[in-house]
């Protein structure tokens, strides 16, 4: 059986190292291109993520703007209520005009500067006849904005109240 073979006895061991060397070399660079691609896929599904949390953060942010600002318009609103029942309707009802009201040191509307909001926020108070039959003076529309700016844009929320003559 000896003679079949094709190579000598005293090489085959030598002949069976080299193709384990040729495999090992083969599989090194495999595994640095395997490598190379792990890495890639791993940066881009942590870009991915850094970036989901980024945007989710910068929502929170403008959520919880807007909720300060509807908290402010509707503090508005109660403002016009407020100066409705401390004032006779005649009297509420002189202040309907083109005046942008404000919220005053004792939460009634003036038109001094708006001591109840911070600095990051605008409020502008309106009132308007909205009477049917005109002339009866029985009914005013109360409108609250509130403007702010979010990373560089003016957001605004507008909210939108009616009060009537009524005695408490």
């Amino acid at each position: 059986m000896s003679a079949l073979r094709s190579t000598p006895c005293f090489l085959a061991p030598l002949e069976s190292n080299m193709s384990k060397v040729n495999y090992f070399k083969s599989s090194r660079g495999a595994t640095l291109v395997e490598s190379v691609v792990a890495i890639g896929l791993a940066a881009v599904v942590v870009t991915a993520i850094v970036g989901s949390v980024v945007t989710s953060l910068a929502s929170s942010t403008s959520a919880k703007s807007r909720t300060t600002a509807t908290r402010y318009a509707e503090e508005g609103i109660e403002s016009a209520r407020l100066t409705r029942d401390s004032l006779s309707w005649s009297s509420f009802f002189g202040l309907v005009n083109s005046s942008v009201y404000h919220v005053g040191s004792d939460f009634k509307l003036t038109t001094s500067t708006d001591t109840n909001i911070s600095s990051l926020y605008t409020r502008a108070i309106s009132l308007a006849n909205i009477s049917n039959p005109p002339g009866s003076n029985d009914k005013v529309q109360v409108t609250v904005t509130v403007t702010w700016n979010d990373r560089g844009k003016t957001e605004t929320v507008t909210l939108v109240s009616y009060l009537t003559k009524w005695a408490p």
